[in-house]
C-alpha cells in the first residue's frame, strides 16, 4: 500500500514509498516494442486504471510474485481509501527516467493528485512473457 498511496498523492496519509506504473486494460496488446517506451506506457496506464477505479487492471499489471502478495481485493480497498481521502482528484504518474538491465528495470516516477506533485520515487519492474510488469512487496498492498 505504501507505494500505491504515494502514487495516489496521499503518501503522507500512508507513510508510503511510491508504487510504479501501470493500468489500462492489462492486456498489453498495444505495448510499445522499445523497452523504455513500454515502461513509460505502463506508468501512464497505471494512472489511467487508478483513475478509472479498475482494480482488476491494476492487478493484471503486477508481476507474478507481486500478485501473490497483493490481491485484487486489496487493490479495491486501497482505491476506495485513496479516492475518499483525495476527493476524487485526478491521479497522474510520469516516468521521468528509466534504466533497463536485461529483464529488470527501474523507473523514477513522479506522481501527482490534482496539482500536488509528490517526490520522485524509484520503482522496480520485471519483464514477464515479453511484457513489463510492476514489482511490489507485500507491504505495498497491505491495508
Amino acid at each position: 500500500m505504501r507505494r500505491l498511496a504515494l502514487w495516489a498523492g496521499v503518501a503522507c496519509l500512508f507513510a508510503a514509498a511510491l508504487a510504479v506504473a501501470c493500468g489500462g486494460s492489462g492486456s498489453g496488446g498495444d505495448q510499445p516494442k522499445d523497452d523504455e517506451a513500454a515502461i513509460r506506457k505502463v506508468v501512464s496506464d497505471f494512472g489511467k486504471a487508478f483513475n478509472d477505479g479498475k482494480a482488476g487492471d491494476l492487478h493484471a499489471l503486477l508481476d507474478a510474485e507481486s500478485r501473490k502478495n497483493c490481491s485484487q481485493k486489496d487493490l479495491e480497498t486501497l482505491l476506495n481509501l485513496v479516492k475518499a481521502f483525495s476527493g476524487n482528484k485526478k491521479f497522474t504518474a510520469e516516468a521521468t527516467s528509466v534504466k533497463v538491465t536485461g529483464d529488470k528495470a527501474t523507473a523514477q516516477v513522479v506522481a501527482a493528485i490534482g496539482d500536488e506533485k509528490q517526490s520522485p520515487e524509484e520503482n522496480a519492474l520485471v519483464k514477464e512473457g515479453g511484457k513489463w510488469k510492476l514489482s511490489f512487496g507485500a507491504e505495498d498492498c497491505s491495508v
